[in-house]
């Protein structure tokens, strides 16, 4: 968010600065200056977005402060009030209100962005009388967003049929389900092949992602127990929806499980007294 409010501001503060030069200096009207410096604007933005795109509501917010701000020096000047006629009487509404439309669109543009960027954060008190706050800011990711690249799907795919060729067998479970927030919870994996065999000395990871707060995202590596199972102790800062990715690695064999595994963390055990 600080990088949008820094283009933000460097675009209002150039668009007055090169718009009171082309009406002092350079001796162009006021609609002429206000004109080009908006034009200019639009000059140095579009191939700046194109290397540093970031969305279309933040394209939007760019434009809008860096015209508004040419639009704004045309109507009210310091020698001549352009919302006054030469009779002295009021200009005509409609460019003041097409003038206070976009203000508003402009505000609540960047209201979006920054709830987008920043997310809200709300406080709650837990059950244990202590103070909790939550945030929800989206990073953007889209899990299993294959049909992006195409020659990246076809590559997912065929690694699918190969692993359904192969039939190993995954499961997972919690030594105490459902797994509560803030206490260690041993989650373990079973894996077998198609004949029920133990799969042994493989390499057995999870992704655990926090879709509303990356920051929480990580990878979980497993310990080797024996019989084909895996253990790792895992502990969870937030209440509700979690989700997960397995990968697990043998030689050249490698499973891939990226559906939508979930998992429901509970809130903690109360404490008896």
């Amino acid at each position: 968010m600080n990088d949008v409010l820094t283009v933000m501001m460097t675009g209002i503060v150039s668009v007055l600065v090169v718009t009171l030069l082309l009406h002092h200096v350079l001796r162009f009207t006021r609609l002429q200056a206000s004109v080009i410096s908006g034009l200019l604007s639009i000059a140095v933005l579009v191939p700046y977005l194109i290397m540093n795109w970031t969305g279309g509501d933040v394209a939007a917010l760019y434009f809008s402060c860096n015209i508004l701000t040419s639009y704004a020096y045309y109507l009210v000047g310091k020698k001549t009030n352009a919302l006054k006629g030469k009779d002295g009487k009021r200009t005509h509404w409609v460019p003041i209100t097409v003038f206070g439309f976009f203000v508003v669109l402009t505000i609540l543009d960047g209201a979006f962005v920054f709830m987008a960027e920043s997310g809200l954060r709300v406080q709650y008190v837990d059950q244990d009388g202590g103070v909790k706050s939550v945030n929800t800011r989206f990073p953007g990711e889209v899990p299993n967003a294959y049909h992006k690249k195409e020659a990246y799907f076809n590559a997912h795919k065929a690694k699918m049929r190969e692993q359904a060729e192969r039939g190993w067998k995954v499961r997972y479970q919690f030594e105490h389900n459902p797994p509560r927030m803030n206490e260690e919870n041993i989650m373990s994996f079973l894996v077998v092949d198609r004949e029920g065999v133990p799969i042994e000395h493989a390499e057995v990871s999870i992704n655990l992602k926090r879709l509303a707060e990356q920051e929480l995202n990580r990878i979980v590596p497993f310990t080797e127990v024996g019989q084909g199972i895996y253990e790792a102790p895992m502990t969870f800062e937030r209440l509700g929806r979690w989700d997960f990715e397995v990968h697990i690695k043998k030689g050249d064999e490698v499973y891939q499980d990226v559906n939508d595994n979930l998992i429901e963390v509970i809130p903690p055990a109360k404490k008896t007294t």
